[in-house]
Parts: C-alpha cells; sequence; structure tokens
C-alpha cells in the first residue's frame, strides 16, 4: 500500500475533523439568492405589519384624543414657562438699567472708601424742662418729640438737590441697594443726652460741606414751627468735626453692589438661554411620513433577522451535514488529490454562471479554467501525472452516472491511448467493486453539494482495502 493510501485510510477512518471558518463563510456566501430572497420576505412581512399596526393605532380614536390632550398638557406647560421666563427676563432688565443708572451717578460709588470726606455737628435741645419735687404733677418733657421732629425733617430733605450741580445735574445720593446699607447722610437721635447728631460723607470735602450746611439751614428754618406746634425750645451747635477716615462698611458695601450688578447680568444671560431652549409642543398628528418611517425601519429590521437567521441555518446544516461543499474538504480529510473541476450536464447543455458564483465556486476550490477544451485538457494531465501512465483506468463514484458519463465522455478525446472505462458507485453496483479486485488506477468522480463525505469515506476505505491506486478526484 503506497503512503498516500495510507493516508486516505488514516483520515477515512478517522473521527476528528477540522473546521475551515473560510471555507464554511464561503460555503454560506453560495447560497446568497436564497439568502436575499428569505430577507426580502421576512423585510417585506415585518415592514409591512408595523406599518400596518402604526397606521391603525396612529388614527385611532383613543390615539387621536390622548394626542390632544397631551398636546394640550405640554402646551399649557409651555406657555406658563415662556410667560414666567420672560417676566423674569423683563424684571431683571429693568433692575440692572436701575442700578447701572446708579452706578453711574451715586455719591457712594465716587467715594473712596479709604479717603472718606466725613463731616458732623451736634445740636443740643434745651425745652426748659424742670422737675417740681412740691408738685404731685410734674410738667410734659418735649425734649424727646422735638429731637424726633427734627429727625423726620432732616431725613425728608431732598439731598440730590443739594449735590447735584452744573457739571453733573443726575448726580444721585439715593441708595437703591436697601435702607440698611450705607448713606450719605446719618441722623441720630441721643434721648438721653437731649442731642441730635448729624454726619455727612462725601467724595470731596466740598461736597460733604454742602450738604451739612444746607441741612443746618434746614435746621434754622423749621425751628419756629417746631416752637409753635411742639413747644418752646433752644437747639444749639456745639460740636463740629471735619476728618477723613477710612470706610470699611463703605468698601464692603461698593463691593456687594458690583457683586450683584454681575450676578443680574449672569441670570439674565441664563434666563434668556433656558427661554431660547424651549421648544413648543407640536401635535402629534399621523402623518405619512411617520407611517413609512416605520415601515421602513421594521424593513430594515426584517432584512437583518432574515439574514441572521439564514446564515444560523445555514451554518448548522454545513457543520451538521454530510454533504461535500468544498475542494479543499476532500484534501484536508483525505489527504487525497484533486484532479480538476467540471460541470458537464446530461444534455450536453452548458451550466451558466455569474461573476460572482464564479469567484465563489474559486474560494471552495470548485474552480474551472474559462475554455472548457483547456478545463479538460489541465485534468487530462493531472490524471497521467498521478497515474504513472497507467493503461487501465475506471471512473467511479457517488456523482450521477450521466454526469460520470459526460466526464467519460470528454476525457476519451484527451486520453485516447488509456482504457478508460465508467463503473459507477462501489456502493451500489457490483461491477465498480470488480473493478477495485482488477487492480485498476481509480478515479473518483463525485458531485459538489450533492456526494455525501460518508459514502467519499467508504468509496476510499474500499480502494484502500483491495490495494487499488487512487488518482484522484473530479468534481463535477
Amino acid at each position: 500500500m503506497n503512503p498516500m493510501n495510507e493516508n486516505n485510510t488514516a483520515y477515512a477512518n478517522g473521527d476528528v475533523i477540522e473546521l475551515d471558518l473560510k471555507n464554511l463563510f464561503w460555503t454560506v456566501i453560495r447560497r446568497y439568492r436564497s439568502i436575499i430572497v428569505v430577507m426580502l420576505i421576512v423585510g417585506v412581512l415585518l415592514g409591512g405589519l408595523f406599518g400596518l399596526k402604526q397606521y391603525k393605532k396612529s388614527t385611532s380614536p383613543e390615539t387621536v384624543a390622548a394626542s390632544n390632550q397631551k398636546y394640550e398638557s405640554e402646551m399649557e406647560t409651555y406657555t406658563a414657562k415662556k410667560d414666567l421666563l420672560e417676566t423674569k427676563i423683563d424684571n431683571l432688565t429693568r433692575e440692572i438699567e436701575i442700578q447701572s443708572k446708579y452706578q453711574d451717578n451715586a455719591v457712594l460709588l465716587f467715594i473712596d472708601p479709604y479717603n472718606v470726606y466725613t463731616e458732623s455737628v451736634t445740636y443740643y435741645v434745651d425745652a426748659g424742662y424742670q422737675i417740681a419735687p412740691e408738685l404731685y404733677f410734674q410738667n410734659p418733657n418735649y425734649t424727646t418729640a422735638i429731637l424726633n421732629a427734627y429727625k423726620t425733617i432732616l431725613g425728608r430733605v431732598d439731598i440730590n438737590e443739594i449735590i447735584r450741580d452744573r457739571s453733573n445735574p443726575n448726580l444721585t445720593c439715593e441708595n437703591p441697594v436697601s435702607d440698611d446699607e450705607k448713606r450719605v447722610v446719618t441722623i441720630r437721635v441721643d434721648e438721653d443726652n437731649a442731642t441730635l447728631i448729624i454726619q455727612v460723607i462725601g467724595d470731596t470735602k466740598e461736597r460733604a460741606e454742602t450738604i451739612l450746611n444746607t441741612l443746618k439751614e434746614v435746621i434754622d428754618e423749621n425751628k419756629t414751627t417746631i416752637d409753635t406746634v411742639i413747644g418752646q425750645h433752644t437747639i444749639t451747635a456745639f460740636s463740629t468735626g471735619s476728618r477723613t477716615t477710612v470706610d470699611l462698611e463703605l468698601a464692603g458695601m461698593q463691593s456687594s453692589f458690583n457683586e450683584k450688578l454681575t450676578t443680574l447680568t449672569n441670570d439674565v444671560e441664563t434666563t434668556a438661554e433656558e427661554l431660547e431652549g424651549l421648544t413648543e409642543p407640536k401635535l402629534d398628528v399621523p402623518s405619512r411620513g411617520n407611517i413609512i418611517k416605520t415601515t421602513v425601519k421594521f424593513f430594515v429590521v426584517g432584512l437583518f433577522v432574515g439574514l441572521v437567521c439564514m446564515v444560523i441555518v445555514y451554518v448548522i446544516r454545513i457543520v451538521t451535514g454530510d454533504t461535500l461543499v468544498s475542494a479543499k474538504d476532500l484534501v484536508s480529510r483525505y489527504h487525497t488529490n484533486v484532479l480538476g473541476c467540471c460541470y458537464p450536464l446530461a444534455d450536453g447543455r452548458k451550466e451558466k454562471r455569474n461573476k460572482l458564483d464564479r469567484i465563489i465556486n474559486r474560494k471552495l476550490g470548485f474552480a474551472k479554467t474559462s475554455d472548457d477544451g483547456e478545463n479538460d485538457r489541465l485534468i487530462a494531465a493531472n490524471i497521467r501525472l498521478y497515474a504513472k501512465d497507467d493503461p487501465k483506468l475506471v471512473l467511479l463514484g457517488t456523482a450521477p452516472e450521466a454526469d460520470i458519463s459526460a466526464v467519460e465522455a470528454r476525457l476519451k478525446a484527451q486520453l485516447s491511448d488509456v482504457s478508460l472505462e465508467m463503473r459507477g458507485s462501489i456502493l451500489e453496483r457490483a461491477d465498480a467493486v470488480n473493478a477495485l479486485m482488477e487492480k485498476k488506477t481509480v478515479v473518483l468522480v463525485e458531485k459538489a453539494h450533492i456526494s455525501r463525505h460518508s459514502d467519499i469515506a467508504k468509496e476510499i476505505a474500499a480502494v484502500n482495502a483491495a490495494g487499488s491506486k487512487l488518482a484522484g478526484v473530479i468534481i463535477v
């Protein structure tokens, strides 16, 4: 027994088979026609089913009512939110205008907090009150009322009129931040000591003096009125002061004001962005576009599902199947020779194959030359090579006898000096078995995607058992 036949025997009887992923891939691709058909069928079914379902759902009274209710609710929320943001922007913008105007004209913001000009004066009020120990009822003491009256009158003085001049008629001392913040004029009443204390700060000494002198004039102008309404009294300025100081409270107020203005500006920008980001809700009206989109979406899903299912089915069939799907399987399983591939038809017609089919066949090892005559000569040359010029050849195999006969007819024209006969399958015909006993060189003819590996293995085992020589396999 020659070494090739020993290898054939080993692979024919062995149970270990390696799976070639490339062969598996191209074997599945070979079924591309049926895969495409199934993909289209599943795609059309899924697309049509879900498209129809979407149409019925979108046009049902319940869906329309729910859609209208949802739209009204979303529109109400959108309108309320939009109005709220627009109002907020208006309020913030108005406040920024007020603060900006104050920033441009406020004396408090002009003052250097580390060089504050301060003018002050203290008045003593004497209402002539005396205690009479011998009397049970004492005369009323109007000192506190008089002090508060002066404070009220001074508090009503329009300081702006005092500090405005021709160079800056818009100058103001009003503080729009809060009533508890720093003021240009501070008026305090000390009831225990019957004193009225007035303090004025300014960005210049002249401005502070002008304001204080005006307040003094207001006190002089209103003394007679207070004498008449509340009671006779004397008011005397007994302490005055003029100095330059550091006012950290003013520095904090100025810093707080600037921070507030920055915060207001940032709030306007943030609110404007939020308003711009609002999206007006739309009524979900059934449209042809939505239905088409759903149909196309599930058509594509159907294509993918069909592809996956067909690939899985074919992979399972190939892995668990027993048919000859690749010429490379013959080499890897049995270490035998592939003499060539041809596609003869029983009626003599040529099988038509497109470019893709030819590429797939080449990847699977089923390729032949484009010229039938040259292809036949190639197969004959391979037979001479592996048969070692044996003058007696016998064609056996599990391919249909019509295909084997066609192969015989085509090879006889190329092997005129060789005795070539067709016996068919040794699994079905006795004369095929007898041919093995005659020690003739065997050429197997197997049908791609028809012949079974189990039958091919039996044929090779029989050839080896008879001690005959196996030249190789022709695939049809």
